[in-house]
């Protein structure tokens, strides 16, 4: 099985000022945070609606650190995917790989397991 967490290994070797490396760099350090807390949290739901159901679970499970980290780095790479109009720099790259390290951190320590029946 796929390590979600390899993500950010990939971010953090994209993180440069080359704009197209940064770009992508912010999407694999959003899909690592956002696959490891899905995962973690067991769900199975797909579609666009499974974002907004990890982050509404993070948050019932008190970690509402890493929720709201999420909301932060899904909108950075919703510009980073999808505003091309938008400079996107190293900087918000490395910005992206702090948030998506920090919330890998806060799931860790947490005690957030199975969404069906644990609140």
């Amino acid at each position: 099985m796929f390590n979600p967490e390899q993500f950010l290994r990939v971010a953090r070797s994209l993180v440069s000022s080359d704009e197209a490396e940064a770009r992508t760099a912010i999407s694999r350090a959003y899909y690592a945070a956002f696959l490891v807390a899905r995962n973690r949290l067991e769900i199975q739901e797909g579609g666009s609606e499974v974002h907004q159901l990890v982050v509404r679970e993070l948050y019932s499970k008190k970690a509402a650190g890493a929720a709201k980290r999420l909301q932060l780095l899904r909108r950075h790479r919703n510009v980073a995917d999808y505003n091309t109009a938008r400079l996107v720099s190293a900087a918000h790259a490395r910005m992206s790989v702090q948030l998506s390290e920090d919330i890998l951190a806060e799931i860790a320590q947490a005690s957030i397991e199975n969404s069906k029946g644990d609140t």
